[in-house]
This record gives C-alpha cells, sequence and structure tokens, in this order.
C-alpha cells in the first residue's frame, strides 16, 4: 500500500453518499468576490483522493466540486472535473474491506482491480481524459518541487497529471498548465490553492527516505503558482498544511500496543541507522509489514535486536520532529505570501488538532481515529466523503468572512464516514 499511495504501484491499486450532490440551495450573495469562474489547483485533496485511490466516487466528493455547488448559487458557472468515464469508474483502483480477518484492530484490506481505467500497468497510466478544459486541477502525489520539472505529465512522470495531457504535451509543466487554463478566454475569476503537503507527506509515508523539499525551492515555487493565480487580480483562498502527525496512518499501531501487556521491547532500526529500542516518540506506519512474524531463523521482526522494524516500517521521533519543524516552516512560509496579497488562509493545521481532541458539528462527532474516527477513509491519509465535508465547512467559514458572502455549510450527516 505505502508504494502505490505515492508512487502507484498496480499490485497495490470511501463510499460517496450521492444525495448532497443534488442537495437544492437557496441563492447566495457573493459579497465582495466573483464566483463566476472557479478554479481550484492543488494536490490529492483537492483532486478527491480518498482510501488509496482516485475514482469518481471519490472525486465527486472532493471538497472544490462541493464549494462549487454552492458557488452556482451566487452565479458560479458549471465546474468541470476531469471524472473517470462510468464504465471505468473505479479509476486508478481503491481499497476497501474484505472477508478476511481483523488482525490486531486491522481489518484485511483489498483494492478494487475491475471496472478501473489503467491502460498501462508498467508503466502505470491511465485512460486519457478528453472532456472540456477542468476547472478542478488538482493532481495527486504534487509537491510544490515538482511545479516547474518538465515532463512531470510524461509516462516517466505522474500519471494523474498525465492522463490530463493531449498528446504531444507531455513535458509541459504543471506550472504551464495552470497558466494556460488560467489565461484562456474563460479564465478564472476566484481560485483555491492547496499545495505543499506532499512536500512533506512522501518524506512521512516513505518512513523518512524521501527528502522533505528545501524552504528555498517551496518558496519559489509557490510564489510563481501564486503569480499566475493572480495575475488577473482574481480572489481567492489558500490552505496550510495539516500536522501530519495525528494522521490515522501514525498513529493507529502505537508502541504501547505492539509491546503488549508484558511491556517486551520493540526495536527499530532509525533512519541513521541505529537499532534502538523503541519509544513513544516513535511512529509506526500502518502499512507496516511483518511486525512479529518469524524469519527463517526463527526471530520476530521487531522484537529482537537483531531483527528490528525497519527503517520504512517507522518515522522514528528524530524524523518526527523533523516533519513537524517542515510543516511549521511551509505554514510560515504560505502565511507570509497570503498575507503580502492579502488572501485569507484556511487552517487545515488547527483543523487536525481539533480533530485530534474530537470534533463535533451537526451533532456528528468527527476524530482521528482509524476507521471509527468519521474523517479519514482506509488509507489513512486521506478523507472519507464526510471527511472532505467538513474541509469544505472550512472553506465556506473562511470565504464568508473574508468576502461577504453567505454560503451554506453542509450537514455532515448527508455524507458517509467510512
Amino acid at each position: 500500500m505505502k508504494a502505490f499511495l505515492y508512487v502507484v504501484v498496480p499490485v497495490l491499486l470511501f463510499t460517496a453518499c450521492r444525495r448532497n450532490q443534488q442537495e437544492p440551495t437557496q441563492p447566495a450573495a457573493p459579497g465582495t468576490a466573483d464566483f463566476s469562474r472557479y478554479l481550484a489547483v492543488g494536490n490529492a485533496l483537492t483532486a478527491g483522493f480518498s482510501n488509496g485511490g482516485l475514482y469518481r466516487e471519490s472525486q465527486l466528493n472532493a471538497y472544490p466540486n462541493l464549494l462549487a455547488q454552492r458557488f452556482q448559487t451566487a452565479g458560479g458557472s458549471t465546474f468541470v472535473q476531469p471524472l473517470f468515464n462510468e464504465d471505468q469508474a473505479n479509476g486508478s483502483g481503491y481499497l476497501q474491506r474484505t472477508n478476511g480477518p481483523v488482525i490486531a484492530g486491522f481489518p484485511t484490506l483489498g483494492y478494487v482491480t475491475s471496472g478501473t481505467a489503467v491502460r498501462s500497468w508498467n508503466p502505470m497510466l491511465f485512460t486519457k481524459y478528453t472532456g472540456p478544459a477542468p476547472a478542478n486541477l488538482g493532481i495527486p502525489n504534487l509537491r510544490l518541487a515538482d511545479l516547474t520539472t518538465a515532463g512531470y505529465g510524461s509516462a516517466q512522470g505522474n500519471p494523474f497529471f498525465e492522463r490530463l495531457l493531449v498528446t504531444g504535451q507531455e513535458q509541459s509543466t504543471y506550472l504551464d498548465y495552470v497558466q494556460a487554463r488560467s489565461a484562456s478566454q474563460n479564465g478564472h475569476t476566484f481560485f483555491t490553492c492547496s499545495v505543499g503537503s506532499d512536500d512533506v507527506m512522501q518524506f512521512v509515508t516513505s518512513g523518512g527516505r524521501e527528502a522533505i523539499t528545501s524552504t528555498t525551492t517551496f518558496t519559489s515555487n509557490l510564489r510563481q503558482l501564486l503569480d499566475v493565480l493572480t495575475n488577473r487580480q482574481a480572489k481567492g483562498v489558500l490552505s496550510n498544511i495539516p500536522d501530519v502527525t495525528t494522521l490515522a496512518y501514525l498513529t493507529t499501531r502505537t508502541i504501547a500496543a505492539l509491546q503488549g501487556p508484558n511491556k517486551v521491547i520493540v526495536y527499530i532500526r532509525t533512519g541513521k541507522g541505529v537499532v534502538r529500542p523503541a519509544t513513544a516518540e516513535d511512529l509506526v506506519l500502518n502499512d507496516a509489514d511483518s511486525i512479529g512474524l518469524a524469519n527463517k531463523t526463527g526471530l520476530q521482526k521487531g522484537y529482537f535486536s537483531a531483527y528490528p522494524l525497519h527503517n520504512e516500517d517507522v518515522l522514528d521521533a528524530d524524523e518526527v520532529k523533523q516533519a513537524q519543524a517542515a510543516v511549521l516552516a511551509f505554514n510560515t512560509l504560505i502565511q507570509a505570501e497570503a498575507t503580502a496579497r492579502k488572501l485569507p488562509v484556511v487552517d487545515l493545521y488547527g483543523l487536525s488538532g481539533r480533530l485530534k481532541a474530537g470534533l463535533t458539528q451537526d451533532g456528528t462527532t468527527l476524530n482521528t481515529t482509524f476507521l471509527t474516527g468519521g474523517f479519514y477513509s482506509l488509507d489513512g491519509l486521506y478523507p472519507t466523503s464526510r471527511g472532505y465535508a467538513l474541509i469544505a465547512n472550512e472553506y465556506i467559514s473562511v470565504i464568508n468572512k473574508a468576502y461577504q458572502s453567505n454560503f451554506k455549510a453542509f450537514d455532515l450527516n448527508t455524507f458517509k464516514g467510512e
């Protein structure tokens, strides 16, 4: 699972509630912003990634699509998403529960691989999108570090981006793509921009093996992207990066649970190659495998210093601090750019803290607990449909305050939290 979430490996290829798609709404006042042509820029959250994949149902519940429904009550135009076709509605494939046993609180999960849009397994490529120019430009796995990378849309690049490019444009950068969409005759009047999380997330999900984007690159590329988005004096809203240490993906396999009632020692290999006993500050990844299983010499993985949890199984305490420091630094840069451009910021970092403590809205309580918390899908990294509705409500609250609009929040009870 780990490899697919960020590199898309075929062997590791939330069920959306559709009632909200037709929810009747009253006309809204747009306030001081023009929502007639809305453009959404960003990574997996923007695209609607969920349950370890991108598929038609998850796309329909992406927060930009929910926002667009509200914007249409204030004169917004049709919001085009690069949806997977109905006959290939399972898109990249995604995680689902199977009938296998529940082990240590973890259900057996499998990937839906039928009805997908996979046109090539090696390299992984999807059926090309051929509809109208999309307004949702969310690309799973997109880092700001990738913004100006030529060939990012090629067969050797990101298959989610390659899917959107017509033949002959594979060397276009993501910045080129956004600029072309922005500069068109129907260029945007309002935008949302949610970037930066993957510049840390790939470090997290690799157990600290993948590099975190440098602040120099992050700053330069963020400025270039925002220059394009605000070129026509379009108004918009940014979001910052959640606290990655609150992810269900990192908080479910606790060291205390692995130690058991007898408090046995659990050994890990750190990113520096040191083998040592684990502490509560070390975070074990959800898809760490073979924990407790014996190797050919009879040693159980994680319970002998000669056979510790591998570096890629754990975000050790030092790596946790690195990830936390990067998120805080990137969020400071995002806020500085937003302030300089008079743009509001949706505080996803603060939201992650509120979710960790337990957040109640519409009589429904969500938290970060894996499987039962209602916010995280089966990948432990990305939201359920209810989680996406909560994020949409966070955007609506900020937009209403910043631009004196009066868009109605979504009722979380009309979305599924699993």
